[in-house]
């Protein structure tokens, strides 16, 4: 199991269970009325599909890396032990989510210069988005270590899922995107908040050692506690009321509610590593249900 953890550490490809769901409504490949492929931008959304999964890996790996440098321990991953990550293979795996990032920037180019169905401004805003992950995740300085981690639980679902949705409205038009995209966009934005927040609370003690700043290192273990609860409540409300709407079956939300209780529960243990790996579990089973259950 230790290498296999290591390679998904290394490589975060874990992390596309919390992203992709949303970019796949987005783009169209599970749009309005759930059939794949009958809304969005057709063909050309698999392109800004793996544009947006290839920035979101790039990004963390350049993290990943760029904490391995100054010799810490990575933060925001399935386990706090710092031999699960191989410096090689995060600035390997970093390099290559780079490169293929630019390969699609190069064939969106193409596609939006030869039809019309792609817009030139998704060449721009993903050549963007790659150069400025690149220049802000890349390094930190003595000073800016402190404050790294403030607001992440916020941040990594605003910049990952929230922006996405809100420039995918406005090139392709609100219209296009479906009426379950918010609602998708939304749980998924929770999620993955409540995966960063678990994080935060188990490596609090590691946290404080580095003198790192994070809301577990501010509000305590307590304070992460309540804040994971108010997540969990808002995923129950979210799902169920998508269950009402006829965006998804009645089992996302049964499925929110024990994967929530299980995380809760290994909270309580204090078993870190168990709560992320049911929380990241959760996660997919209730992606590919809200998608296609």
């Amino acid at each position: 199991m230790s290498p296999i953890l290591r390679v998904l550490e290394s490589t975060r490809l874990y992390l596309l269970v919390l992203t992709l769901p949303p970019a796949l409504v987005w783009f169209g490949y599970a749009g309005g009325e759930g059939a794949p492929g009958e809304t969005g931008i057709g063909a050309a959304g698999v392109l800004l599909v793996a544009a947006h999964c290839l920035l979101v890996l790039f990004h963390a790996t350049s993290f990943d890396a760029a904490t391995l440098a100054w010799g810490a321990t990575p933060r925001l991953g399935m386990t706090g032990d710092r031999e699960h990550w191989d410096p090689g293979l995060v600035d390997r795996s970093r390099m290559v989510y780079a490169a293929l990032t630019g390969l699609v920037v190069t064939v969106l180019a193409f596609a939006s210069i030869f039809s019309s169905g792609v817009s030139f401004w998704w060449v721009i805003i993903v050549l963007g988005a790659l150069v400025l992950v690149g220049v802000l995740t890349g390094g930190a300085d003595r000073a800016s270590r402190k404050w790294r981690m403030m607001f992440i639980e916020v941040l990594w679902p605003g910049l990952m899922l929230v922006m996405p949705l809100i420039l995918a409205g406005w090139l392709e038009g609100e219209g296009e995107l479906g009426r379950r995209s918010p609602a998708v966009t939304g749980v998924s934005c929770l999620l993955l908040a409540g995966y960063v927040v678990l994080c935060l609370v188990r490596d609090e003690a590691l946290d404080l050692g580095e003198n790192e700043r994070t809301l577990a290192t501010v509000l305590g273990r307590g304070g992460g506690a309540v804040v994971l609860f108010l997540l969990l409540s808002a995923l129950i409300v979210a799902t169920s009321r998508g269950v009402e709407m006829g965006w998804w079956g009645w089992s996302v939300g049964a499925i929110t509610g024990v994967a929530g209780l299980a995380a809760l529960w290994g909270l309580a243990a204090r078993d870190g590593e168990g709560m992320l790996g049911v929380w990241v579990l959760g996660s997919a089973v209730i992606g590919v249900t809200m998608l296609w259950g």
